[in-house]
């Protein structure tokens, strides 16, 4: 081998590993540092928007949270469905035993190599987590990516992560990314049983406004383990309900009625939104144990 031809070899040889190096980083925000390790972590999850874009922030009102979520890691073998999971890290807690969420239902995915996890606007915005189990732990959430399988148990051993930090109203991925949200496609299994007008309508952000308002001075994480809550507790009279465009304090006299006739419109209005909301939490989600 001639002298130019080697050292056209070595020249190709660092420009791979250049390229290699220049992958996009994972961290975010400043270069936050994440105050926490998870063991059972394998690979990163980038976070999808509805144009099939990567985000790294927004707002915890969005309905749902993230569109879609990639994973780096290839899926354990045998395992074709996945599902996008919140945990609440603490700190000195291992993260095995960390409280979690159910974001989304299961997504049966295109690609092995890359799975993902799909949303519709059925599922949830960051807002109702937040409120049930708040980020104790400089205001961190991680991303869990769970797998499963008709016939298996969920795979739970190892999992793609992402963790994000929550500010006020909005979010930022402080860890995470790396992977297109074009590497296949994924659909859930809400677009198939559940209506068209529940999962592929948009639902305006301004609806969720009355519902950020009514936490305020509220007492979070309230919930029982296995639970979500609608609403955010149970001295409030207004409720958001999965699927519906109509939220609302209980009702205010609009034609000058007797005192006996607002109480009892706003008994009613009660035991309705009751109702709804029993119903909103037997369909909603379940928090993940």
């Amino acid at each position: 081998m001639n002298i130019r031809c080697w050292l056209t070899r070595v020249a190709l040889a660092s420009a791979v590993t250049v390229g290699v190096c220049a992958v996009p980083s994972t961290a975010f925000a400043g270069g936050f540092t994440v105050p926490f390790t998870d063991p059972s972590q394998v690979g990163s999850l980038t976070l999808c928007n509805p144009h099939e874009q990567p985000i790294t922030s927004g707002s915890l009102l969005t309905i749902p949270f993230v569109w879609r979520a990639v994973s780096s890691a290839r899926v354990p073998a045998g395992y074709t469905r996945a599902t996008l999971d919140l945990f609440q890290p603490i700190q000195h807690v291992d993260p095995e035993d960390w409280t979690g969420y159910q974001l989304t239902d299961d997504a049966a995915f295109s690609s092995s190599a890359h799975p993902m996890a799909q949303a519709t606007y059925a599922d949830a915005p960051l807002i109702w987590p937040d409120h049930s189990m708040p980020p104790y732990w400089d205001g961190l959430y991680q991303l869990r990516m769970v797998f499963s399988s008709p016939n298996k148990q969920p795979w739970t051993f190892s999992y793609p992560t992402a963790v994000i930090k929550v500010t006020g109203n909005a979010w930022a991925l402080v860890q995470g990314g790396g992977s297109s949200c074009t590497d296949g496609t994924a659909e859930s299994v809400e677009s198939l049983l559940l209506p068209k007008s529940e999962t592929a309508v948009p639902r305006p952000p301004e609806k969720l406004i009355p519902y950020a308002d009514l936490h305020k001075g509220t007492k979070k994480g309230s919930t029982s383990p296995r639970t979500t809550q609608a609403a955010g507790g149970s001295s409030t009279t207004t409720s958001v309900a999965r699927g519906s465009a109509s939220v609302g304090p209980t009702g205010t006299s609009s034609g000058g009625g007797s005192s006996a006739g607002v109480i009892a419109g706003g008994a009613i209005a009660a035991l309705v939104l009751a109702g709804a909301t029993a119903l909103f939490v037997f369909r909603r989600r379940r928090r993940v144990a």
